[in-house]
């Protein structure tokens, strides 16, 4: 077990907080007939996040409360209609051809409230992962299927707990967002200790929500980049003095953002996607000064993503219901639609050999792009899965692709065979 390191207190592995994500439990109504040549599903969906923060802002649960009760009544009569008006149906096809050429592993873990959010592998090959509803960081063994739990200190006790954005730094050591505690979490590999850094009372407030951190490029100044969604702003953390400075690209704009996802390039500058419009930004790592690029698909919802070895950001397209890709170099853009509706791309991997993968809270696939050709292959999982993140592991020939199963507890590999 990890020994925690800066926060002295003990922390439980599971909150008492509802384990349902902010984009979860929802309840489906689905219509199978197709009209328009196309199709929906519509959910009323809870925000226990929210609700657990409602604790201490009221007007917050009175909020949700009217939200959900309008969000039923629309979707009930949207499904209604629909049902009256029908006239077909179709039903999607099986996958063939290179589409079944993987095998795909599932691995449960011990307890049906854990969420894996994210899922990474390690330079042993050990398998880890973050619990968004509970103060855990995972650890599978892929040859044992053996799942080790460590607790990770709670530096914010009476908020919610759970984490997110998990990633590796060039080191191996492993950071986490964790959301409403107000700070970020690293991992030394070595020493096998937890390091806790909080935000300073001032940015500490009660809507502070940390949903993303990024240490990929700490080496180049010192500096790790992370996000706060709720104030809409980015946050840099320089390791050495411990001072966090704070960068507000959308402040005083009258339409609404949401900083989704925060990525350096090579030199340590930060790009970020806008999930409630359709910008790509970016901040300068010296200068400070922000830019922010107008995508080519209004109102794409840029979500999560990755950048490759040649500053190239790639990002799901979570409305534009595609694959998008921002050359940081060029400044330009290229962008490529999945071939069925309701794929929603929530984030992007890119492999070794070029080619992006991505997976969907919605369809219960992961695809594979081949951006040279535009050919997608689409493999389908063996039940329904809340995919968020997709890691693609490089030391593999061919490259093996890991996915959290974040409403059914559970860890997926893929391994295609082509």
């Amino acid at each position: 077990m990890f020994t925690p390191l800066c926060v002295p207190e003990a922390n439980p592995i599971v909150s008492d907080w509802p384990k349902d994500s902010c984009c979860a439990q929802k309840i489906g109504f689905t219509s199978p007939h197709v009209r328009d040549d196309s199709s929906y599903v519509i959910f009323v969906s809870g925000r226990p996040a929210l609700s657990a923060v409602s604790r201490r802002m009221p007007m917050l649960k009175i909020t949700f409360l009217a939200m959900a009760i309008a969000t039923a009544t629309l979707s009930l009569l949207f499904v209604a209609s629909d049902l009256v008006g029908a006239a077909s149906s179709s039903t999607l096809s099986r996958p063939t051809g290179r589409a079944t050429h993987v095998i795909i592993t599932e691995y449960d873990l011990p307890r049906p409230t854990i969420r894996p959010y994210d899922v990474i592998v390690g330079r042993e090959g050990v398998v880890w992962y973050s619990s968004f509803g509970e103060q855990t960081l995972g650890e599978l063994d892929p040859k044992t299927g053996k799942v080790t739990e460590h607790p990770v200190p709670v530096p914010k006790p009476g908020f919610p707990i759970g984490m997110i954005s998990l990633r590796n730094d060039k080191d191996g050591n492993l950071w986490l967002g964790m959301m409403y505690q107000g700070a970020i979490a690293k991992c030394d590999r070595k020493a096998e200790q937890f390091q806790i850094w909080s935000l300073p009372p001032d940015l500490n407030r009660d809507n502070t929500q940390i949903t993303g951190v990024s240490p990929q490029r700490h080496a180049v100044d010192g500096k790790v980049w992370m996000i706060n969604a709720g104030i809409t702003a980015v946050h840099r953390l320089d390791l050495a003095s411990g001072k966090f400075e704070t960068f507000e690209p959308f402040r005083g704009s009258p339409k609404v953002h949401n900083i989704y996802d925060v990525i350096p390039d090579s030199q340590n500058n930060a790009y970020f996607t806008d999930f409630a419009n359709e910008h790509i930004g970016k901040i300068d790592g010296k200068t400070g000064e922000s830019t922010l690029y107008a995508m080519p698909t209004p109102g794409s919802g840029p979500g999560r993503g990755t950048m490759d070895p040649q500053d190239r950001l790639w990002f799901g397209e979570y409305r534009g219901n595609g694959i998008g890709m921002f050359d940081t170099r060029t400044e330009r853009f290229q962008e490529w639609l999945a071939p069925k509706p309701w794929i929603a791309p929530y984030d992007i991997a890119v492999d070794k050999n070029g080619e992006a993968w991505t997976g969907s809270m919605l369809s219960d696939r992961v695809l594979r792009l081949d951006p040279k050709t535009g050919q997608f292959t689409e493999y389908l999982l063996p039940k329904p899965t809340n995919v968020r993140r997709v890691f693609v592991d490089n030391s593999a020939t061919p490259v093996i692709v890991w996915i959290g199963s974040n409403h059914g507890a559970s860890i997926f590999k893929l391994e295609p065979l082509d």
